[in-house]
């Protein structure tokens, strides 16, 4: 290969690395359908964006992003404006329980108050939020405009994320509530006035969480206890049924009968020496004159290590065991009408939470923050252990349906028990109008032209490999004709517009030419796209 190609291939490569730090760059656009309202705040749409109001209470008030993000090496961009005549504190940021926000602590209005910036009202800031993946980060806030497209800061600051942090009853990694928590843009009023925060655009290159993030355990029941999770955590049936599910389809869910037989056993290695987990499962009951116990956990010197029940006899429905100690949720009778529900239990340090249906039941719980001690063999499905993988007794069994049984190692956020109620609740629809292998439940792109490459949402895939045998085609028929290699803007559209969007490809040649169009023809030729990588890579500078 001559040095012509390298050169090229090489230039290739920039403008793919340029344009992907484009398309990683996620808005959240500012409507309720994006955003939760903090406390009593009242949240209005404005030409500005979305603005929270608080009136005649002190407290905090703002918005926060529904869904939850993987914020480890990422960037994030948020534009706020306070207005209030009264001294607030402002903390947009990213979110970590106990310490509010990783953000431009401390910002104020009308004046300082230990150390903070003070900042004005009926004005625009802008903050950037990076985070790295050797757990240290960088906070800048800037007017004008982000500092990374020439605003000028007021405030910078740089530092770790702790590994833990000291909350009330338990300690908590603050890594971790990075890796899967949202933004906030909110404030903080230490009076009992009128103040506003404004959210005119929150944007970042944070991965979503999304359902199989923390999934170590996913049983379809289709036809069998496969693990399909990919962890090979593979079940073994005992008793218990096949049977038709709640969209009709024969032999993809399980039936248990209270007989002291019907159970399944799974590998105690999902659960063993958690702290925080999530169950989630399509259940129906049949019978309450027993104690329905769904989860059973064992250890030698306690067969009820952990347990899941919902008991009407002893109890008012779902209850948790640990050891000898019990703990009730709210009573919930949903289930008493025998029909498919929801349900997700979760288990964080200290805390324990029940949805129905995608609705959150009553308070959280106060739980144990030990973690979970199983012995193999004493995790059960269907039965009450009373001892390590047996010894079951007549009426403290599952009696009715199990289906879609998800384990998480991770505490699920409420977007993505919506996004798992929310497939509960279709109907079974295997369409895919688009023909493009994606059926149209999962498929986000569903107009996708045919004979399109397409990732697993259904949109076009982009693909490197593909472009650079293009350019590698053309170069031969240049080389051929001794042409000298010159893209108008026109051109560089043309080529990258199957990749990229309009938008990302506009800005993207704009750089470009800024960098290599030395005569400002609009034209870059080869010796500019040499120096402008020579700019790129530092060996030059501009």
């Amino acid at each position: 290969m001559n040095f012509f190609k390298i050169i090229l291939i090489s230039f290739t490569v920039l403008l793919f690395s340029l344009s992907q730090s484009y398309a990683n760059l996620s808005e959240i656009p500012m409507s309720l359908n994006n955003w939760n309202v903090i406390s009593s705040s009242e949240v209005e749409n404005t030409s500005d964006g979305l603005k929270a109001v608080q009136n005649g209470w002190h407290g905090v008030c703002g918005i926060s992003t529904k869904k939850y993000f993987n914020f480890v090496d990422s960037e994030t961009f948020i534009k706020f404006k306070i207005i209030t005549s009264d001294h607030v504190f402002v903390e947009p940021g990213v979110y970590i329980e106990g310490k509010q926000t990783l953000t431009a602590w401390r910002l104020t209005t009308k004046y300082a108050s230990s150390g903070s910036t003070v900042i004005s009202s009926d004005t625009w800031y802008f903050l950037r939020i990076k985070i790295n993946s050797d757990k240290t980060f960088n906070v800048t806030t800037a007017i004008n405009n982000y500092d990374t497209e020439g605003g000028t800061i007021i405030k910078n600051q740089s530092g770790s994320v702790p590994y833990t942090e000291t909350l009330p009853n338990r300690e908590i990694s603050e890594w971790e509530y990075i890796q899967n928590t949202r933004i906030l843009i909110n404030f903080n009023s230490i009076t009992d006035s009128s103040a506003a925060i404004i959210a005119g655009e929150a944007k970042t290159t944070a991965l979503p969480i999304s359902l199989n993030d923390g999934l170590i355990a996913y049983y379809p029941f289709d036809g069998n206890c496969m693990d399909l999770s990919g962890n090979e955590n593979n079940g073994t049936i005992k008793g218990a049924n096949l049977i038709t599910d709640k969209f009709g389809i024969l032999d993809h869910a399980y039936s248990f009968q209270d007989n002291a037989i019907d159970h399944i056993l799974l590998p105690h290695n999902i659960l063993n020496n958690l702290q925080t987990f999530s169950f989630s499962a399509y259940l129906s009951i049949e019978s309450f004159n027993n104690s329905n116990n769904l989860v059973s956990c064992a250890r030698s010197d306690n067969d009820n290590s952990f347990v899941i029940q919902y008991n009407q006899v002893e109890g008012n429905g779902w209850r948790l065991l640990f050891g000898n100690s019990l703990f009730e949720f709210e009573p919930n009778s949903v289930m008493d009408d025998k029909q498919w529900h929801h349900i997700v239990i979760i288990k964080q340090i200290g805390i324990g939470k029940l949805y129905v249906d995608g609705i959150k039941i009553g308070n959280d719980l106060t739980l144990p923050e030990n973690r979970l001690q199983i012995d193999p063999g004493g995790l059960i499905i269907g039965q009450d252990q009373d001892c390590i993988g047996g010894c079951f007794v007549v009426n403290q069994g599952w009696e009715g349906k199990v289906d879609e049984l998800r384990i998480y190692d991770r505490a699920l956020s409420e977007d993505i028990i919506n996004e798992l109620y929310e497939q509960f609740i279709r109907e079974c629809n295997y369409d895919d109008r688009d023909e493009d292998g994606v059926i149209d439940i999962f498929d986000e792109c569903p107009n996708t032209i045919q004979g399109t490459a397409v990732n697993n949402n259904g949109c076009k895939a982009i693909t490197l490999y593909l472009k650079i045998e293009e350019l590698l085609e053309k170069v031969n028929q240049l080389e051929t004709n001794n042409s000298i290699m010159n893209y108008t803007i026109t051109e560089l559209n043309s080529k990258i517009d199957s990749m990229f969007t309009l938008q990302q490809t506009q800005s993207m040649v704009r750089n470009i030419l800024q960098w290599g169009d030395l005569n400002g023809d609009e034209k870059i030729g080869l010796e500019e796209a040499i120096e402008a990588l020579m700019m790129t890579s530092g060996i030059i500078k501009k």
